[in-house]
């Protein structure tokens, strides 16, 4: 009696298996179709965007090449040419570096245009155009347009973004260049309360403060000699005094 149970109640559990079979079965067969397509799918665009991005590296590095045989020129051009096709970051990467290399060809204003367009792309990141306006700074101070620099990179120094001691440090540069040694300390002072500033930018700060202390003593030093001998500091220790401030 046990087994004719069991085998009725097999049979309507097979009879609901049937029914719900062929009410969803094709429902299921869909779904099992798209997870193994979308898996696949998935599985060839990690492969093709890998690869893709492997043969940009390759091209970024052919392009740098140039760049260490001395053809800053040639280089900027292969980078500019590359960024307009290359996948991901390797565009915005190609792009500085393209204007870094026109820099170093004697391309400056070229360098300068460029640099700023990045930092006018609203695409990017802020930090990413507050380091384009830093880079472009780097390269004026090589004219002396102070106020250039001065536009470009106050905004970028009085904020807490990571540049701002870069900026901070091309200002006092461009001060110190204009002759303004009040301005050139209050950069670097900025620099000095910075907790955040690296170590080797205020070892660079403290070199760039005798700079300064030695071309505010240079002056007086030079109406010492004008004024003869009568001039000169009497007694040891105001001589030593003065020798040292020379020395300096």
């Amino acid at each position: 009696m046990t087994d004719i149970f069991q085998e009725v109640e097999e049979d309507l559990r097979r009879e609901r298996m049937k029914s719900l079979w062929d009410r969803f079965g094709i429902y299921l067969i869909i779904v099992a179709v798209l997870i193994v397509a979308g898996t696949a799918g998935y599985r060839g665009y990690v492969y093709f965007k890998t690869k893709a991005e492997q043969e940009a590296g390759d091209a970024f590095l052919a392009a740098l090449d140039q760049s260490a045989s001395g053809n800053h020129a040639a280089a900027a051009d292969s980078l500019m040419a590359f960024a307009a096709d290359a996948p991901g970051n390797y565009a915005v990467l190609a792009k500085f570096r393209a204007a870094s290399e026109q820099a170093l060809a004697g391309e400056t204003q070229s360098a300068v245009d460029a640099f700023d367009g990045l930092a006018g792309d609203s695409a990017l990141s802020r930090t990413q155009r507050d380091l384009a306006r830093v880079r472009a700074g780097y390269v004026l101070l090589g004219t002396g347009e102070r106020q250039e620099i001065e536009d470009r990179l106050s905004g970028v120094a009085t904020e807490t973004g990571p540049w701002r001691n870069s900026a901070r440090e091309i200002l006092g540069v461009a001060a110190y260049q204009a002759g303004d040694l009040e301005g050139a300390e209050k950069w670097m002072r900025e620099i000095e309360m910075d907790p955040a500033a690296p170590q080797d930018l205020k070892a660079r700060v403290e070199l760039f403060m005798s700079l300064i202390n030695g071309s505010r003593a240079r002056p007086a030093d030079d109406e010492a000699s004008d004024a003869g001998p009568a001039a000169a500091p009497q007694g040891d220790d105001e001589a030593g005094a003065g020798a040292s401030e020379v020395s300096e």
